[in-house]
């Protein structure tokens, strides 16, 4: 079970690292350890059904490279998936959809910024998601700036968890 546990870490690695850009391409580079995910699914009056329809993690981030623009303090992240498709071997996986990351800083109440994006599991580990900002109060992070991506499935996708994932933004071109 332990090597299980380190293949999977390695494979979300692997994943995350090929939804970043290279290397110095990325003004910003935000990384979210123990993000605390939750799955949202489609019930009615009957039955709840077992199909994933949403997911939502929050957490707190270390900005990595890129900061000296950033408001003080760390950021907060608030991530909202809306999923079209999940893994047909398993309906707690997102497959794809789309979505929005908010961040905001404590420190600076005033500052924020949106984005919206949409997403692909490349694997059954990880989530890519690419978009770019569609509002923001920050300098750092104008409109139209590019986002890319990952966050890691919980343990348990069916039930939620603690996770880990990043954030890069880039300049729009």
């Amino acid at each position: 079970m332990r090597n299980f546990a380190l293949v999977t870490s390695a494979l979300a690695l692997i994943v995350g690292a090929l939804a970043l850009p290279a290397a110095g391409a990325a003004d910003l580079y935000v990384r979210f350890d123990d993000v605390q995910g939750e799955p949202e699914y489609d019930c009615n009056d009957a039955v709840c059904g077992v199909t994933v329809v949403g997911y939502a993690f929050t957490g707190v981030g270390t900005c990595v490279s890129g900061c000296l623009a950033l408001p003080s303090g760390s950021p907060q992240l608030a991530l909202s998936f809306s999923v079209e498709r999940t893994f047909s071997s398993d309906a707690c996986r997102m497959k794809s959809g789309g979505g929005t990351v908010d961040l905001s800083w404590p420190d600076d109440p005033a500052s924020t910024a949106r984005a919206t994006f949409s997403f692909k599991a490349r694997d059954s580990h990880a989530v890519s998601f690419a978009g770019s900002i569609s509002a923001s109060t920050t300098s750092a992070l104008p409109v139209g700036e590019q986002l890319k991506g990952y966050i890691d499935f919980p343990p348990s996708p069916c039930i939620g968890g603690t996770t880990s994932g990043s954030l890069a933004f880039s300049p729009s071109k």
